[in-house]
């Protein structure tokens, strides 16, 4: 049902200064950023007319924007650029980075229990106490709506983490050391629960 789609690789950043590509964003009615490389997407479109552009009518709502695997995991205020599956909590396993922010105070990762994300999370809230963590498995979405409750689509589920930890001793522990922490909280969410990031609660299927 789309009447037109346009399509820009952003090799470098001087693709964000282009005057088609920024009249095509004037006209769109929503961008969508595939897989790849999350940092190489927030390197290349943050800061440039295209990405002010972007989050201008984003912020004016009534605008979409979305992603999948990296293209998703930008769209955080913190996003994690590496760090393995599994494995213990500890400082040297996690790289982290600043997002586009179209989420704030939030992190997303994806491939999540496909790949045995929660560590990754754990050791970002050890050092950097996030309001909400988001994991997102394959083969599923979340339709966050600003200002409101998030939905879940799909055949997986979403995993949200309330990261505000009540202990911590990142700061003491050397980067190969593992760090204590406590007190995160885990919501699981299947397709059509929610969660009300306002009051940090899950949200039981509507009726219908």
């Amino acid at each position: 049902g789309v009447k037109q789609v346009w399509t820009a690789a952003f090799q470098d950043r001087g693709e964000g200064e282009k005057p088609t590509l920024l009249e095509n964003l004037e006209q769109a009615t929503a961008v969508y950023f595939t897989g790849g490389d999350q940092l190489r997407l927030t390197m290349h479109v943050a800061g440039t007319p295209f990405g002010d552009l972007l989050r201008e009518r984003h912020n004016g709502g009534s605008f979409l924007v979305g992603g999948t695997s990296a293209g998703a995991v930008a769209m955080g205020s913190v996003m994690i650029l590496s760090g393995p599956g599994g494995g213990s909590v500890r400082r040297a396993d996690v790289r982290m980075g600043p997002g586009l922010g179209f989420l704030r105070d939030a992190t997303v990762d994806t491939h999540f229990n496909e790949r045995g994300r929660v560590p990754r999370f754990l050791t970002l809230f050890a050092q950097n106490s996030q309001v909400l963590g988001i994991g997102i498995d394959e083969n599923t979405a979340l339709d966050v709506r600003l200002g409101d409750e998030f939905r879940v689509l799909g055949s997986g589920a979403v995993t949200v983490f309330d990261g505000r930890v009540s202990y911590s001793n990142a700061a003491d522990a050397a980067d190969h050391d593992i760090i204590a922490l406590s007190g995160v909280t885990v919501h699981v969410l299947p397709k059509r629960f929610g969660f009300d990031p306002s009051e940090m609660r899950l949200l039981p299927p509507r009726d219908g």
